[in-house]
């Protein structure tokens, strides 16, 4: 899933918005008309809110309102399942990858910096980040057989049989570029 960021301040919110932002936060560390991967959506007190990294990322994604946002590709991950909870009857309910949404204090210790939280992130984000295009990504490899592609940057070509991910990432150079093999990327 994709978003894109429509407001980052009370200040451009409309009024009918500001009474539902935080009063301490007067600005974000999103950049407006920037577009963003959703890591998790989670509903919790009748706020849906996204997980996205930041221009401030470091090592977790910050959970903002969805209100901020446009979406502009819809698709959820395929990494994610749903968890939902009552209690008090209060529901919640998550979608993310299987260890954050069934881990009651997966959040907590990724943002304090737990290193299986971290890793587990860090290996998730990577995947995710790859599975919807993007349309700052001009280059493309190039399909030399049924197994093997071409990077456009360092013209190494290396394994690869990914026909799911719009996007792959060069085993050489690393550079990220468009998936040949998937339709549309």
């Amino acid at each position: 899933m994709k978003v894109k960021c429509k407001f980052n301040s009370k200040n451009n919110l409309p009024s009918s918005l500001k009474s539902t932002y935080p009063i301490s936060l007067d600005s974000l560390d999103l950049i407006v008309g920037s577009e963003y991967i959703v890591y998790s959506v989670s509903f919790i007190k009748d706020a849906l809110r996204y997980s996205v990294c930041d221009s401030n990322y470091t090592y977790w994604p910050r959970y903002r309102q969805a209100f901020l946002f446009d979406i502009i590709d819809d698709r959820p991950s395929r990494y994610w399942i749903v968890k939902d909870h009552f209690s008090n009857d209060l529901f919640s309910a998550i979608f993310a990858f299987k260890e954050w949404a069934l881990e009651d204090r997966f959040y907590d210790n990724l943002i304090d910096g737990k290193s299986k939280e971290v890793e587990l992130f860090k290996l998730y984000k990577e995947k995710m980040d790859l599975e919807f295009g993007d349309f700052s990504i001009e280059l493309s490899a190039e399909v030399l057989d049924s197994a093997w592609v071409l990077c456009p940057s360092c013209h190494d070509a290396w394994e690869c049989s990914n026909v799911v991910d719009e996007l792959i990432k060069c085993a050489n150079c690393k550079e990220i570029v468009k998936n040949p093999r998937v339709v549309g990327s």
